[in-house]
């Protein structure tokens, strides 16, 4: 033999620590979900960020980790070059459809996930003149996705899976092609899932806006889904309840009118 052995090898990972809601352990095993993979890098000492748990909202990670298997969003994947913690972290946190938050130094999270709203911000809790709303243009948006992924099916080869806009393409709009690598999917059932995710956020996230508002909004976070009222685009009524108000009837700073329909929300 003359020289170096080529050497393959199928990674399956290492066995990580799965917590309760009171941060008890509640076993230690291989694992492909992306709440306790994340979780072992934040934690862990010899590879990882080597943070306390102290430091970490636990109870957001638990619900993480229940949504990743409910929605079977798995992480198979190899940090074969130098990185870093936190950049690592968030190639894992996308396939998982979530983001870190900061409640002061403490580690935490918002998933991406259908929520009910927590409050609703009217017209007297926005500063006046500080509502601004920006509509993003449809003529630059894109109208396929392509995700890219490595087969596990194919000896992990490249592979890609395509979604169309069909309306937008019947509309007679211009090929436009958004593409994104994600490292960590290794199967096209979970790549065309990510891919119809894409293509969800592009066709119904069509407008932005920011606002100043009162102490109330610290009521929410990051993440939190919120209802808005304002005069100016014409969103619905809203008043102040007056300090006379009791438990059978209710006053308000100004004259409501509000509809009887279900359809309809009130927040008191």
């Amino acid at each position: 033999l003359s020289g170096m052995p080529k050497i393959t090898a199928k990674v399956k990972g290492i066995k990580v620590k799965h917590y309760d809601y009171s941060g008890n352990v509640t076993q230690t095993v291989w694992s492909n979900n992306p709440a306790w993979i994340t979780l072992d890098m934040l934690t862990n000492r010899r590879y990882g960020a080597g943070l306390p748990l102290s430091r970490i909202d636990l109870r957001m990670f638990v619900e993480w980790a229940a949504f990743c298997s409910a929605k079977k969003l798995t992480f198979n994947g190899v940090f074969d070059s130098i990185s870093n913690v936190w950049d690592a972290c968030q190639i894992v946190l996308r396939v998982g459809h979530a983001r870190f938050t900061s409640v002061g130094n403490i580690y935490s999270l918002t998933i991406y996930r259908a929520s009910e709203p927590v409050m609703m911000f009217g017209s007297g809790s926005i500063i006046e003149g500080s509502l601004q709303l920006s509509w993003q243009s449809l003529e630059d948006r894109a109208n396929e996705f392509e995700v890219e992924y490595f087969d596990r099916e194919n000896d992990n080869k490249p592979a890609i899976v395509r979604v169309v806009n069909e309306k937008a393409l019947d509309r007679g709009e211009p090929q436009r092609v958004s593409t994104i690598r994600m490292v960590g999917i290794d199967n096209q059932a979970q790549a065309l899932h990510e891919a119809y995710f894409q293509k969800a956020l592009n066709e119904h996230l069509i407008m932005t806006g920011q606002f100043e508002a009162t102490v109330e909004s610290l009521a929410c976070g990051v993440g939190d889904v919120v209802l808005i009222q304002h005069d100016m685009p014409d969103w619905g009524e809203s008043g102040r309840i007056k300090p006379e108000s009791g438990r059978t009837l209710i006053n308000v700073d100004r004259p409501l009118e509000i509809s009887a329909s279900p359809a309809d929300m009130s927040f008191l």
